[in-house]
């Protein structure tokens, strides 16, 4: 019942996408699934964290993503693609850490 719910959200979604939006879909799902098991389920893990983050903390990463050039972006995942999961880890800790004396110095 609930992958039958997954695949219903899937397919309405796909419709509303633009033809550019499908190939792009089209070439995540073709590299996600040439990773090992184990890159997939980091790359799930990845995916579940960002959902399980405040509304407002994914919409500033969203948008953090949105203002870069395509030069930083494609920078920033050569960058990510060349850490080891645990340089990965130690850099996502060290940005938790500069949000949060960003958003307290915020205040």
């Amino acid at each position: 019942a609930e992958r039958q719910q997954k695949l219903s959200r899937g397919a309405n979604k796909w419709v509303t996408m633009t033809p550019e939006q499908q190939l792009q879909a089209r070439e995540h799902l073709s590299r996600f699934k040439n990773l090992s098991p184990e890159q997939q389920a980091d790359v799930k893990q990845s995916m579940q964290k960002f959902r399980d983050l405040p509304p407002e903390e994914r919409k500033a990463l969203r948008q953090r993503w949105k203002n870069m050039s395509p030069e930083q972006r494609e920078k920033f995942k050569d960058r990510i693609r060349n850490m080891t999961p645990e340089q990965r880890k130690a850099k996502l800790e060290q940005w938790r850490e500069k949000r949060a004396v960003h958003q307290q110095n915020a205040k």
